[in-house]
């Protein structure tokens, strides 16, 4: 980067006003139920408390509940056990429930 261009990034500031329009008009309407659209993949034990988090938040709330066939899931854990073999780690974390 020259330097004409890095003391004209340096140059141009940003007022606690201008981020905090930003957040207003950007971030804050991501968390407004009226506007935007949630989606949560958890265990089935935790869905009770999320629903009954999001409905406070005004979200309307539908659950589903995804099924698997014990096959199906002797191939995800053997896909898994190959994963973690190749990359060393281990998180314990799911992105997907069965019931």
């Amino acid at each position: 980067m020259s330097n004409s261009i890095h003391s004209s990034a340096i140059s141009q500031s940003v007022t606690k006003e201008q981020v905090q329009e930003s957040i207003r008009k950007y971030i804050s309407p991501l968390f407004d139920a009226s506007s935007s659209v949630a989606v949560v993949v958890s265990a089935p034990s935790k869905t009770v408390e999320i629903k009954d988090s999001l409905t406070t938040f005004g979200f309307e709330v539908e659950t589903r509940t995804l099924d698997a066939s014990q096959e199906e899931l002797d191939m995800m854990e053997m896909d898994e056990s190959e994963s973690e073999s190749e990359s060393g780690s281990d998180s314990g974390n799911s992105m997907l429930s069965y019931r």
